[in-house]
């Protein structure tokens, strides 16, 4: 007879709920294995570990009884996980827990020596370094140094992704609105500064690109709040505090340089 279940503090037991629904998700596409079995087997051993144990059990007592069963995909049968996973799980575990951490590097630092292949080199290497910090938070463990090995491909491309997000815009605005050479009714803004706009054209082209520029961060600043969550998820790990209240204040900042900007023109002109 299976002893009675261990009280435990209001943490420790939101926390194991939270644990057995991750469990539980992690089988869902495994129909093969009963959820309910597992679900039982992972308390029983919690009961065996805990008992004797004062009460109520603490949510950190309760975390080293979690950390030695292992990570809630664990419980996934390894010839139910797909081939990618497999592949992970063998090139991550040995010795030592490094070798996606290495692997992830050496891709990076290969794609600066390698130009042909360079960008081919990087991609690889950020899809490593992601999959390695998944790896790992889902075993529960800490990345500790080996972050250092992660970061490099990661920071790079986000960087990338944000310089391309504040050039791009203003670029563009400056182009068209300043090239003599662009037809004059291009997008409008030709036929703006020449027939509207009454100032110099380098003034025009700037109060212009200021804002549009406002517009383009309005634009992003409510695309933020409205898909936080698939931000957080594209700039993981370095998002997972984004709110939707900073897509909010960007939106706020892009909307107020623009109806600066167009006051300006609308004054000035």
């Amino acid at each position: 007879m299976m002893a009675a279940q261990p009280t435990f503090t209001e943490n420790a037991r939101s926390d194991l709920k939270r644990y057995l629904r991750r469990v539980r998700h992690a089988l869902r596409p495994h129909p093969s294995v009963d959820a309910d079995e597992v679900e039982l087997e992972i308390k029983g051993h919690i009961e065996a570990e805990l008992a004797g144990e004062p009460e109520p059990v603490t949510a950190e007592r309760l975390h080293g009884v979690l950390d030695r069963l292992g990570s809630p995909n664990d419980w996934v049968p390894e010839d139910d996980l797909p081939a990618w996973r497999k592949l992970l799980l063998r090139v991550s575990t040995g010795p030592e827990d490094w070798r996606l951490a290495y692997l992830s590097l050496g891709l990076f630092v290969a794609s600066w020596i390698l130009a042909p292949v360079a960008p081919l080199l990087i991609f690889a290497s950020f899809l490593v370094a992601r999959a390695g910090l998944r790896l790992l938070e889902e075993r529960g463990e800490p990345a500790g140094a080996r972050k250092w090995f992660f970061y490099p491909p990661l920071v790079f491309i986000y960087l990338v992704i944000a310089i391309i997000a504040v050039i791009f815009p203003l670029a563009v605005t400056v182009g068209m609105a300043a090239d003599p050479s662009l037809p004059p009714d291009l997008y409008g803004i030709r036929g703006v500064v020449s027939e509207w706009i009454d100032l110099p054209g380098w003034l025009a082209a700037a109060l212009l690109a200021v804002l549009f520029n406002g517009i383009w961060w309005l634009g992003i600043g409510l695309a933020l709040a409205r898909l936080t969550r698939a931000f957080r998820a594209v700039f993981w790990p370095f998002a997972e505090r984004t709110q939707k209240r900073h897509g909010l204040r960007i939106a706020l900042v892009g909307a107020a340089i623009a109806a600066l900007s167009g006051s300006a023109l609308a004054l000035m002109s």
